[in-house]
């Protein structure tokens, strides 16, 4: 059997995946897991060579995907190793930004309280 290269990559509160195209191959089976049980099973015609799963919680890497092609009778002629993946969580990563914010804010008034002070 073929191997077939995935990669996943983090989105707001889900995991987006996308793979190389087989040749022969009539469709794609994506299976995600969390930790080794299958939680969603997507049937992708072959010509979409991605799937993005969303609306997932943040488990850190309890979660894989693994992507199969089929070909015209059903039959898996490649396949992917199950690839982990992270999900990044919204509400902390807008928590991070407005952390940073705030510090790039308190960095403009210093500097404008100096300009202030030298030009007194």
């Amino acid at each position: 059997m073929d191997k077939l290269n995935l990669t996943c990559k983090p989105i707001f509160n889900g995991i987006m995946a996308y793979w190389e195209q087989v040749n022969d191959a009539a469709g794609y089976i994506v299976t995600l897991y969390v930790n080794d049980a299958p939680i969603s099973i997507r049937n992708n015609p072959r010509t979409e060579l991605y799937c993005s799963f969303v609306e997932l919680a943040n488990l850190g890497a309890g979660y894989s995907v693994q992507v199969q092609a089929e070909d015209h009778s059903g039959k898996i002629i490649a396949e992917s190793e199950k690839v982990k993946c992270s999900v990044v969580d919204l509400n902390d990563e807008l928590a991070k930004m407005k952390s940073e914010m705030e510090d790039e804010l308190n960095d403009l008034k210093t500097a404008i309280a100096n300009i202030d002070a030298d030009v007194i």
